[in-house]
């Protein structure tokens, strides 16, 4: 899987900082720890900051990230995991984002809790060669532009 794509939309790219040890993969989705350094977003909350431009171990400088922060009314390409199927795919359908074997770039249709949603579909149907399906980023579940707000320094 190659994570998660910027699709349509101005994003926003930040060089923050890494949090120590983090193993992170490009097109990881990230949030802010406690300590405002950039972590891999566990999925099943709210608070995720975007996604990582590249592996964390490419870092340049050293401790330092490119994340891509989606501006309103961005989109992304997300990858579908098997068993979901066009037909639970609707146009304006929530959905949360989960990790697998260490990636967070994973569509799931477990709900949490409402902020846990942090995306709707905008496109349809499934992308079959590729798995994927493109999406925009419901505000309230971000640390930035969004009612929850961090800063970023």
């Amino acid at each position: 899987m190659a994570g998660i794509v910027e699709g349509r939309g101005d994003w926003e790219y930040r060089l923050l900082p890494l949090t120590a040890a983090s193993v992170i993969t490009a097109g990881d989705a990230v949030a802010l720890s406690t300590a405002r350094t950039v972590s891999l977003y566990s999925g099943g909350q709210a608070g995720l900051l975007g996604f990582i431009k590249h592996d964390s171990a490419d870092s340049m400088p050293a401790g330092k990230c490119v994340v891509a922060i989606p501006k309103p009314g961005c989109t992304a390409f997300i990858d579908v995991p098997t068993g979901i199927t066009n037909s639970t795919m609707s146009k304006g359908e929530c959905f949360g984002i989960y990790a697998s074997g260490g990636n967070t770039s994973f569509l799931t249709t477990a709900a949490y809790s409402d902020a846990s949603r942090v995306v709707a579909v905008v496109g349809e149907p499934i992308i079959s060669p590729t798995s994927r399906i493109e999406v925009t980023f419901l505000s309230d579940s971000f640390q930035y532009y969004s009612n929850n707000t961090v800063s970023l320094g």
